[in-house]
């Protein structure tokens, strides 16, 4: 029998454990220990065990019972950024991209501190129960909206109540944290991190989708970086998949690692970890044809989940001068009745670069579904269908 367990989930959100490994500890930074075994005696918990999902940044040094097979084999891709060097953010950046896309990032960031009234704040080492409870009911909130846009679900929805329970008490620990973006009092984005090491691992993440115009996603790595330099963190960790972004921010892409480990002495054991190692090595190519005949399912049902997740169509239509020959009434957007026209009013903010302190919004009491935001710039009539 094997027991397989995910690195991440041992070592950062600490839900198992893999008792046969003494110690793992930083390649280019030894004394930064993310975990050591208290006593080396005999491990009465024999067997075989597969951790999946090694990051290359780390060593491990085995039970003195065990061998293990560590092999580069995993088609999965890991990504993080190593900041040793750096003294602060914008020299990273020089070295990690060209002077276009660091004017964009530059671009996103004061875009959105001129249209709202943005505040960054990381909980860590001590938050609220109330503070708490509601960012996690945001981020959850943030998370199902942006995958049923998608039509998708997040992994983590899976074991949503378990990273509630545990992740407050991590907070107060220093072992994770919650880095938020704020619109006044109200969190637009919320990242779900660990912290072991020096190391900072980007967990979860998501974002408010009415504001996506902004590109948070990018904004909140940028900020989290500047974190880490100033509190001395190496590593920023974003962990596996594939996504553009990543390719962006990460100066190492390389494919995580999986060991097998096994019982010194005892013959039987060998042979089944070489058996089960051969079994993984074939997984990727079983995986391939399991995602093609999903790829072509999906394509033939393509047309039905289109159709359940459309939004809403809307007209907009840019007026010269602001209408006084027709019944309007001021509205106030905070209000839930109105929270469907949030989206649009902030890609108005984004075009305009209008604080939203600077607009108005109106109702047209005889239109069903029609809008007039009027700002200092440009007046915009839009209509929901």
């Amino acid at each position: 029998m094997s027991k397989s367990v995910i690195f991440d989930s041992v070592y950062f959100e600490k839900k198992t454990e893999c008792s046969v490994i003494n110690k793992v500890y930083l390649k280019n930074s030894p004394e930064n220990i993310i975990y050591a075994q208290e006593s080396t005696g005999n491990n009465s918990k024999s067997g075989i065990h597969i951790l999946e999902d090694v990051p290359s940044y780390v060593n491990i040094e085995l039970h003195e019972n065990y061998n293990g097979y560590n092999f580069l084999k995993s088609n999965v891709l890991g990504f993080y950024v190593n900041l040793e060097g750096y003294s602060d953010v914008q020299e990273y950046l020089k070295t990690q991209m060209g002077a276009k896309s660091r004017s964009r990032l530059r671009g996103l960031v004061n875009r959105l501190e001129k249209c709202f009234d943005i505040t960054y704040k990381i909980y860590f080492g001590e938050i609220s129960k109330e503070d708490y409870e509601l960012l996690f009911a945001y981020l959850k909130k943030f998370i199902e909206e942006r995958f049923s846009q998608r039509g998708d679900k997040h992994q983590a929805m899976k074991e949503w109540n378990l990273y509630k329970e545990r992740t407050f008490e991590m907070i107060w620990k220093k072992e994770a944290s919650l880095y938020v973006i704020y619109n006044e009092n109200r969190p637009i984005d919320i990242c779900l991190n660990y912290h072991v090491a020096g190391v900072y691992v980007n967990k979860i993440r998501s974002y408010d989708i009415d504001y996506s115009k902004f590109r948070l996603g990018y904004i909140d790595i940028i900020k989290q970086l500047e974190w880490c330099l100033e509190n001395n963190y190496t590593i920023f960790d974003l962990m596996k998949g594939d996504l553009r972004y990543k390719r962006e921010f990460c100066n190492v892409i390389t494919n995580l690692e999986r060991y097998i480990l096994y019982p010194k002495h005892n013959f039987g054991a060998k042979l089944w970890a070489n058996i089960k190692k051969e079994e993984l090595l074939l997984r990727p190519k079983l995986r391939f044809i399991k995602d093609a005949t999903r790829k072509v399912l999906k394509t033939n049902t393509s047309e039905d989940t289109v159709q359940e997740n459309k939004e809403p169509e809307i007209k907009i239509v840019e007026l010269k001068v602001f209408p006084t020959n027709i019944k309007l009434e001021l509205i106030d957007l905070d209000q839930e009745e109105f929270n469907s026209l949030r989206k649009s009013v902030n890609e108005f903010q984004y075009s305009t670069s209008e604080h939203s302190k600077d607009i108005q919004i109106y109702k047209l009491t005889d239109e069903p579904g029609s809008f007039i935001v009027k700002g200092t710039s440009k007046i915009i009539k839009f209509s929901l269908y």
